[in-house]
C-alpha cells in the first residue's frame, strides 16, 4: 500500500499538476520517507532468535533455532523466572492471547500457548534483537521456528474444553 502511495505521489509531483498539487505531493512524500521503517532482514534476525516454551513435550525451556537448549538467559532477560509466565497478558489467559515487550534493544513476543503443554499458565515467548511489532515478530518466528508457529496457530483449545486456562 505504501509503495503504491509513494509511486502515485511521485507521479503527481513529476506530472503537469499545478504548483500547489506538486508541492503537496512532495511534502507527503517527505513525510512518508520520514516515518517509513527500513527493511527488516527477517532471515538474519531468525538466526538470532530464541524461543522459550514447550518443544517436544511438557516443560518450558529456552531454545535456539537449531533446537539447542540449555541457555538460561536471552538478551536483557537474565533469568528464566523473568520470562516464564511473566510476559504474557495477565487478564486474558486464552490460547494465543499475546503481548509485545521491548527491553534494551530486544523484543519479546509472549503468548498463552496450550498447544503442547495443556497445563494452565503454559506460554511461549519469541525473542529477537531489535525493536519490532507483532507482524515482524511473527515473520521472524515463522522462519526461525516454523513447526512451533504452525502448532500454536493451528491449535484448537476447544479440544480440551478450554480447560487449559
Amino acid at each position: 500500500m505504501i509503495d503504491r502511495t509513494i509511486k502515485a505521489l511521485q507521479a503527481l509531483a513529476e506530472s503537469g499538476a499545478t504548483e500547489g498539487e506538486r508541492r503537496a505531493a512532495e511534502n507527503a512524500l517527505a513525510g512518508i520517507e520520514t516515518v517509513a521503517s527500513p527493511a527488516v532482514d527477517i532471515a538474519a534476525l531468525a538466526g538470532k532468535a530464541y524461543y522459550f516454551g514447550a518443544w517436544g513435550g511438557p516443560g518450558h525451556y529456552l531454545f535456539s533455532p537449531s533446537g539447542n537448549s540449555g541457555s538460561r538467559s536471552v538478551g536483557p532477560w537474565r533469568r528464566l523466572d523473568e520470562i516464564d509466565g511473566m510476559l504474557t497478558p495477565k487478564r486474558d489467559r486464552a490460547h494465543g492471547a499475546d503481548a509485545i515487550h521491548h527491553r534494551d534493544g530486544w523484543t519479546a513476543w509472549a503468548m498463552h500457548d496450550y498447544s503442547q503443554d495443556h497445563r494452565g499458565g503454559s506460554n511461549s515467548v519469541l525473542f529477537s534483537p531489535g525493536t519490532h511489532d507483532r507482524a515482524t515478530m511473527q515473520a521472524i518466528a515463522e522462519v526461525a521456528f516454523p513447526s512451533i508457529v504452525r502448532r500454536i496457530l493451528t491449535y484448537d483449545d476447544s479440544v480440551n474444553g478450554g480447560q487449559s486456562r
